[in-house]
């Protein structure tokens, strides 16, 4: 009797462990993670997805969904009219009536979890914007500017003259991200430039350039200036003395300045690094 008492004492302990399991079970619910990305940056929503059996069904639903029904025994009726879902209540089994019912809820939930990712993909994306502006607006530090030159020379050179295929830069200016705008080689919507090594020595750092104009540029490092030919700060370059150099694509522009643009006119009256994001070595 003693051993009978401890068998099922351990039977009931076992049955209240799995009771507790599935009571924990039922009361998690299914949800997945929507990513999206604005400028390198990640916005993240969780989605919450429809539960099946939570789902109501009526005649309707099986028009929408469903082209045949289950009657049992591995027969079944097809779904054309009113009379049909009819008919299957009156002759189908039990088993073949919960079967079809279970196909509806899981069809409609697929649908309503298509706008429920839908929205979240949407606030996913308005989350990524959001930590963009704050990476870009707060997190960044302002860059001392030369005292030998003001910047009013803006160079550019041609992103194809990068012709190392194992380095950053050609990475990121031949990039799925990287196009041509105006003449402009842009990444994402930053304009590609190269500054002296003072500035940056990592290669997709950001900055806002801004102009005496008032005229405020986002950019990004698309290549670095030799040392060589900087000063010994490495702020501008020596023989023309600028301190911004834009990478461009077939622009053909008097005197090598892009200062004749509209828009790019005037000194550089400051530099802003933005310390995030700064892209990752295999980000590109």
């Amino acid at each position: 009797m003693r051993h009978l008492g401890k068998v099922t004492c351990l039977i009931l302990a076992l049955v209240f462990v799995l009771g507790s399991f599935s009571f924990a079970g039922a009361a998690t619910k299914k949800t997945q993670t929507v990513r999206a990305e604005f400028m390198g940056v990640t916005g993240e929503v969780q989605a919450e997805l429809t539960d099946p059996s939570s789902l109501e069904v009526d005649v309707n639903d099986y028009y929408r969904y469903m082209t045949e029904l289950e009657i049992g025994n591995g027969l079944t009726i097809p779904m054309e009219k009113e009379e049909d879902y009819e008919e299957m209540l009156r002759v189908a089994t039990t088993e073949a009536i919960e079967s079809n019912e279970r196909q509806v809820q899981k069809k409609k939930a697929r649908r309503l979890d298509k706008e429920v990712l839908k929205k979240a993909k949407k606030e996913a994306m308005e989350k990524a914007k959001e930590n963009f502006e704050y990476n870009w607006t707060l997190l960044n530090e302002k860059m001392e500017l030369p005292k030998d030159t003001e910047g009013t020379t803006k160079t550019y050179m041609n992103y194809k003259t990068v012709t190392a295929k194992g380095s950053r830069q050609y990475a990121l200016l031949n990039s799925e991200k990287a196009y041509t705008k105006d003449g402009f080689r842009m990444y994402e919507d930053c304009y590609c430039i190269a500054l002296g090594s003072f500035y940056s020595k990592v290669i997709g750092t950001k900055f806002e350039i801004e102009l005496s104009t008032g005229k405020k540029i986002k950019c990004i490092l698309g290549d670095q200036k030799s040392d060589r030919h900087t000063d010994e700060n490495h702020q501008y370059a020596v023989k023309n003395k600028d301190i911004v150099e834009f990478i461009i694509d077939d622009l053909n522009l008097p005197g090598g300045d892009v200062s004749v643009v509209p828009g790019f006119e005037g000194s550089v009256v400051k530099i802003t690094k933005i310390c995030e994001p700064v892209m990752g070595q295999n980000e590109l």
